[in-house]
């Protein structure tokens, strides 16, 4: 009811941005956009499937020919595949785009942090809004659901130039409230860490100088072997184990030999790879050990998820939580497991491992209905000592 609710305030203001803590409310949304909206419509998504009604035809990059832009009536393309025809034949886009009266821009957060880089390195444009803006449609729809209300002013600005202001926002607390969402039982271990001078290992005047992400997060042997131990106590609880690793594909391939029923699947991975590994996820209870589990993933029964990788980043943390907070028929409640990495403090403040984790650990609290525990060490996880947050 909800649903329908926020659909009638968009058709009132002809160009609102919708702000969802929910992947299904949010995609039911879009659906009834697509209902009614009889005009030809163009929907902006952030990956190639977008599962809404089978009214909607589906489109990826190779299948945009010029003769399917001029004979659509509804079109749902990638912004990769947009901004291709716009970069590459921009007057051709024009015509196309010319009479399209209703856009839909899912993931509409990219909107503000989505800069495309040249060949010679330097951000040349923000391909999300440039699409945006070429696009004259007279109603235009925002919706996200990692909308981020603490983006400095001027990137507020940038998404209010395509869609206008936020008009309708609930929160998770809410949709747990209302059965839309489950509750968390967030667990955070803290270890300590190894201070370095950068995050990433590089080159510093020709000497090889380690970073703190490789030696605290991706090869941290007591780390990923706490990781692997933790998810296979989970799986041998018949729950449903996601963990999530960054983009270094490496890390994912060491947990995986920890981890003996498990799947990895990276984007290394062919589309037929990743669709047997996501198979093997669901029907067979393998742990999922991923990088690619982001945007458009959705598989209700997760009820466990492990943040392997670290991070800050708000936006990426709501979506990894998201991925087990969906409601499905005897789930109650969903657990996560992360990993205070501290490496102490310096002159400036805390260093970068425990300043990441101090920004996940913001956003653990900052959930009412969650229930958060900070463990001393992996041994008092198991129930020794506990230290609630």
């Amino acid at each position: 009811m909800h649903s329908l609710h926020t659909l009638d305030g968009c058709l009132f203001d002809l160009r609102p941005a919708v702000m969802r803590d929910s992947e299904a409310i949010k995609q039911a949304i879009i659906s009834n956009f697509a209902k009614f909206c009889l005009r030809r419509d163009a929907f902006v998504s952030a990956r190639l499937q977008l599962r809404v009604q089978n009214c909607l035809l589906r489109f990826c990059a190779s299948q945009i020919s010029a003769r399917s832009r001029i004979n659509l009536e509804n079109l749902i393309a990638t912004e990769q595949s947009l901004w291709a025809f716009l970069s590459n034949e921009p007057e051709g886009f024009k015509n196309w785009a010319k009479d399209i009266q209703v856009l839909v821009i899912d993931e509409c957060h990219h909107v503000n942090t989505a800069p495309a880089k040249g060949r010679d390195k330097k951000i040349v444009a923000n391909t999300w809004w440039e699409v945006a803006m070429a696009i004259p449609a007279t109603y235009r729809f925002g919706v996200s659901a990692t909308l981020n209300t603490e983006d400095s002013p001027n990137n507020q600005f940038v998404l209010e130039s395509v869609t206008g202001k936020v008009i309708y926002y609930i929160s998770v607390s809410e949709l747990i409230k209302r059965k839309v969402l489950v509750p968390m039982q967030i667990n955070m271990i803290r270890r300590e860490a190894i201070p370095c001078r950068v995050w990433k290992t590089r080159e510093i005047h020709g000497e090889v100088v380690d970073g703190a992400y490789d030696i605290n997060i991706i090869d941290a042997d007591d780390r990923n072997r706490w990781i692997a131990q933790i998810a296979n106590n989970l799986h041998k609880q018949g729950r449903k184990v996601l963990v999530l690793v960054d983009l270094v594909g490496r890390h994912g391939e060491f947990l995986a030999e920890l981890i003996p029923n498990s799947v990895f699947l990276s984007g290394k991975h062919k589309r037929n790879e990743r669709d047997e590994g996501i198979e093997q996820f669901v029907k067979q209870n393998k742990v999922l050990i991923s990088t690619i589990v982001k945007e458009g993933f959705d598989v209700p029964a997760i009820d466990a998820v492990i943040i392997a990788g670290g991070g800050k980043s708000h936006k990426m943390l709501i979506q990894k939580l998201g991925r087990a907070r969906r409601i499905t028929p005897g789930k109650s409640w969903a657990e996560v497991w992360d990993f205070y990495d501290d490496d102490g403090e310096s002159s400036m403040g805390p260093r970068m491992c425990a300043r990441h984790s101090e920004e996940r650990l913001k956003i653990y609290k900052s959930g009412p209905e969650d229930v958060l525990t900070i463990w001393k060490s992996l041994e008092t996880a198991k129930g020794l000592t506990l230290v609630n947050a």
